[in-house]
């Protein structure tokens, strides 16, 4: 039976001024990274995607309030973000429906009645979101109703009939890939919904094109992403996020203080290129005694359980 999270600090509050809440949509069951659980929860750097996703989200300024929307079927799986000394801002974990649009229906069903909230709806799957575009949505939100979050599409993009045959090339300046997060007043987003559920034929795969379809006359203004921004969807998208995580780690520049690791013994295996090798020439000048093995320098394959017995 799903159930739903509600911080104590937030079950008694009477009518509170206009406010800033982040929406973590998070009710995907990951069927094509197919690692058997729901995308959000495949540890990455030691941590739940989700789990990245919301240190970013509470840790931005501009944010007052955060609401995760989770898979029903393993909401309980978030029970360790109820942490109201770590995500002061976390205030509210809700099951989410069958589809993308679902989700969002149950997250404006939780959201009060102040027509003038902002929220923002980010895919909890894009855990490299940064506080640049949290903040110029935001503030894009007091000029417009509505903002997306896009970059230029560096490739070419054609339009293919039910033959697979091209029937059009559209010009590549005027295109964007869209990302999240999608930012509007409460009241737009909650009209366009309405509009939309009387329609049977209605079908949208993000919020921007419920305001774009059912609310024509609204400009929807789009703000700059970047290409780190990613959504982890596909298997590779797991290692890809893996290695950038990683390269965060590792970009420890000169002004930077190193631990003092005297005495200490590091064992490193892949230390003959690259990141490996970035990281036992740090602990090297930390003071450590450093042994590192790979397949180039010592023969030693990680892949084998003998050989990185031997080597231990």
């Amino acid at each position: 039976m799903s159930t739903s999270y509600l911080s104590p600090s937030r079950r008694t509050l009477g009518p509170q001024p206009a406010r800033t809440v982040a929406v973590i949509l998070a009710g995907g069951i990951g069927v094509r990274v197919g690692l058997g659980i729901p995308k959000q929860l495949i540890k990455i750097a030691g941590k739940a995607i989700v789990e990245h996703t919301l240190e970013v989200t509470n840790a931005s300024p501009v944010i007052d309030e955060i609401m995760i929307v989770m898979n029903a079927g393993a909401i309980e799986q978030l029970d360790s973000l109820k942490d109201p000394e770590r995500f002061p801002k976390l205030t509210r974990i809700i099951p989410g429906g069958e589809t993308r649009n679902d989700s969002t229906q149950a997250a404006l069903d939780a959201l009060g009645d102040d027509p003038d909230t902002k929220v923002l709806f980010h895919d909890a799957v894009r855990p490299f979101v940064n506080d640049r575009i949290l903040e110029d949505c935001v503030e894009a939100l007091e000029d417009y109703d509505a903002v997306d979050t896009a970059i230029p599409s560096a490739d070419t993009i054609i339009q293919v009939d039910s033959a697979s045959h091209i029937t059009g090339m559209p010009n590549r300046s005027t295109l964007r890939r869209g990302q999240t997060p999608q930012a509007f007043r409460l009241g737009t987003i909650r009209k366009a919904y309405e509009l939309a559920n009387e329609d049977k034929t209605f079908h949208a795969t993000d919020d921007c094109g419920v305001v774009f379809t059912y609310l024509p006359d609204t400009p929807i203004y789009v703000v700059e992403g970047t290409a780190q921004n990613m959504k982890v969807t596909e298997p590779i998208d797991v290692h890809i996020a893996d290695k950038l995580f990683q390269l965060q780690s590792a970009s420890l520049t000169a002004d930077d203080s190193l631990p003092d690791l005297s005495g200490k013994v590091i064992v490193v295996f892949g230390g003959s290129y690259g990141i490996g090798q970035s990281i036992v020439e740090l602990a090297e000048q930390a003071g450590a005694a450093v042994h590192q093995f790979s397949r180039s320098s010592t023969d030693t394959d990680v892949r084998s359980r003998a050989q990185v017995k031997k080597a231990l």
